[in-house]
């Protein structure tokens, strides 16, 4: 873990307080899991990836330093 000095606004920082200790944690942990769920609704998954199926056939060795000779015979 690495420790990180943010300035926050007064009040910003004395509702985060008040939130963290209603939960019964840390400021520290209220950030930090604060950030995990607003950077969690914020990642889109590439549609490149989204599909499961694959190409698992034969393929040459070579593909990626040679993509435009097989693209372009």
């Amino acid at each position: 873990m690495k420790r990180t000095t943010i300035s926050l606004p007064e009040q910003l920082k004395y509702h985060a307080e008040q939130h963290a200790k209603e939960k019964g944690m840390s400021l520290a942990e209220f950030l930090i899991e604060s950030l995990h769920k607003n950077l969690k609704s914020e990642i889109k998954r590439d549609s490149l990836f989204a599909d499961e199926h694959y190409f698992d056939g034969h393929s040459e060795h070579d593909v990626a330093e040679n993509h435009d000779d097989y693209l372009y015979q």
